[in-house]
């Protein structure tokens, strides 16, 4: 595959290949295109900066369809998305093809009568979240789930090793109204979450697994007609491929899912032991396409929009999910969104756009947290991210990770500007691959959990020790 560096932007222009609209049982996205759920970094103000710089890649023509439809009140709105973004594109640089894919998409996007809900810019999937976190009614975990004023679809992702403590989370959430579509991870591979069971290791005990999906997909149902919905709120799941290279197990785990009610998969298509090293296996994204009948949603080593192309083309799954290389990056979404509907790529941007970026994202957190110490902190690694490859040198890296306050961000930013520049381009360095890359040699998993695909004695008791009310992924 070539990089993303040697791919030219008119090599981008998608004339021919119209993508289809990514449907989720009820719930539509216009541009098939997700946030991958991460841990401390996608909570709802940057979710909401992802979505944004997703709708600045959309056609300008494109309507906006972004209220719950089917309850009678509601009526299909054609609210124009007028982008705002400095280099991308103008109405007049539509293709034709992207003039057939804004007008199928408007003509099949729900309408009052046919229930659903619909969000234009693609799925934007909230940081994981515990069950039983949220059962014992932990503070910390209650705002996690809440999403931001842009979002239209509200994604959850969940975590949990017990059919009834993520059955009674999804089924709350849905009561709430703070979610459209739950998400199940069954794709963690952290040890500290597989030594218990959890992640990626559970779907090992296929049988258990399904179990556990099909709790939560009844929980949704009742839920969502307890609550008055016109449709109910679709439950997919996130898997790897496997263990490792002798414990492949991906097919037979997404036939349980989709036998079990999942409205859709997202394959991360490395195993455990991969854990984020090497290149991601996208035959294997492939295969599950062609073996189910709901969506299949690829993730794994798309950092940039040829990537995303690429992996359409070579898997013909229904949708791209993007993990690491948001970091530090939320225009991505602009660069693929516009690559999806024919676009002009847009150009990185400047140093000067990036500060702007990155103080609009540490404000958000400080209204976030309502507390400027604790969202500056939450803020450092997102500095480092932001800053990439600018050559800002040791004594400005140091004032970026020790950055308390918001005045503290302001003036570093702008000393940091004065010294290079506000039109310093965006360095091509910072585009390729980045984020945790490692492998992990050794997967950490309950004593004789490979033994058998059974849930005997000693399985269920490793579940257990994941089941003391600890968030598994808390610092």
């Amino acid at each position: 595959m070539e990089s993303c560096s040697a791919r030219t932007h008119e090599d981008l222009f998608v004339n021919e290949a119209l993508f289809p609209l990514l449907r989720i049982g009820g719930v539509e996205f216009v541009t098939p295109v997700a946030l991958a759920p991460m841990a401390d970094v996608t909570n709802a103000v940057f979710r909401d900066m992802c979505l944004e710089f997703s709708r600045q890649g959309l056609p300008v023509e494109l309507a906006h369809p972004e209220v719950e439809l089917g309850k009678g009140q509601a009526t299909h709105e054609t609210e124009m998305v007028t982008a705002t973004c400095d280099v991308t594109m103008s109405a007049n640089r539509s293709t034709a093809a992207t003039q057939a894919h804004i007008k199928a998409a408007i003509d099949a996007a729900p309408r009052p009568n046919a229930p659903g809900k619909a969000q234009v810019e693609g799925m934007f999937v909230g940081e994981m979240v515990t069950a039983k976190a949220l059962r014992m009614g932990s503070a910390r975990s209650w705002v996690m789930v809440k999403s931001g004023p842009l979002q239209a679809v509200k994604s959850i992702q969940l975590y949990g090793v017990l059919g009834e403590d993520l059955a009674w989370a999804a089924g709350e959430l849905v009561r709430r109204g703070l979610a459209d579509h739950i998400d199940l991870n069954f794709g963690c591979p952290v040890p500290k979450v597989t030594r218990k069971g959890g992640g990626s290791a559970l779907p090992w005990k296929t049988a258990y697994f399904g179990e556990v999906v099909a709790a939560v997909v009844a929980a949704t149902r009742v839920a969502s007609e307890d609550s008055g919905r016109s449709f109910p709120v679709p439950v997919t799941v996130k898997i790897r491929s496997g263990i490792d290279a002798e414990h492949r197990i991906f097919l037979d785990v997404a036939r349980v899912a989709e036998d079990n009610g999942v409205a859709a998969v997202t394959l991360h298509a490395r195993t455990t032991s991969e854990y984020y090293g090497g290149h991601s296996h996208w035959e294997d994204i492939a295969r599950l396409v062609e073996v189910l009948d709901i969506p299949v949603l690829g993730n794994g080593d798309v950092f940039c929009a040829a990537d995303a192309l690429e992996m359409f083309r070579q898997t013909g799954c229904a949708g791209v999910e993007i993990g690491r290389a948001v970091q530090g990056r939320p225009w991505i979404f602009r660069e693929i969104t516009a690559a999806l509907w024919g676009l002009p790529v847009p150009v990185g941007p400047s140093l000067g756009e990036v500060a702007n970026v990155a103080r609009r994202h540490a404000e958000g957190l400080v209204a976030h947290y309502g507390n400027e110490l604790v969202a500056l902190r939450d803020m450092r690694k997102h500095l480092g991210w932001y800053f990439r490859g600018f050559g800002l040198g040791g004594e400005m890296r140091g004032r970026l990770a020790r950055v308390e306050s918001l005045a503290e961000l302001e003036q570093a930013t702008h000393e940091l500007i004065e010294r290079l520049g506000a039109d310093t381009p965006y360095p091509s360095a910072a585009t390729g691959p980045h984020g945790r890359s490692r492998t992990q040699r050794k997967v950490h998993l309950p004593e004789g959990w490979l033994d058998t695909r059974e849930m005997n004695a000693a399985a269920r008791a490793a579940l257990h020790l994941d089941d003391d009310g600890c968030d598994p992924y808390a610092h």
